[in-house]
């Protein structure tokens, strides 16, 4: 498990890096994460969603992730983004301008 799933929500909320990657529970990121510049939440077979509030992210590695649907066009700060194996992804929103590195 990971810290979402073991840590009191109060002390992720500084969090600027977080790796919940190969978690078989969690479904979703707390939107109240909002210091986050990266997050790695690869391999989490039932993550079905990334918050909007992640406004500073700059690095999203969220592959082989297959609930997950979309993602929220308010990421306008990603630079990096990880999609591969997300079968469910059919787009990447046309306001994520700053993407250097796309992998899908």
């Amino acid at each position: 498990m990971c810290r979402i799933c073991t840590d009191p929500l109060d002390e992720l909320i500084p969090l600027t890096i977080l790796d919940c990657s190969g978690c078989p529970l969690i479904t979703s990121i707390p939107d109240t994460l909002i210091n986050l510049f990266e997050l790695s939440c690869y391999n989490c077979p039932l993550l079905t969603s990334i918050p909007s509030t992640l406004n500073q992210l700059t690095r999203l590695y969220c592959s082989n992730c297959p609930l997950l649907t979309s993602f929220p066009s308010t990421l306008i700060q990603l630079t990096e983004l990880s999609c591969g194996y997300c079968p469910l992804l059919t787009s990447i929103p046309s306001t994520l301008t700053q993407l250097i590195c796309l992998n899908c």
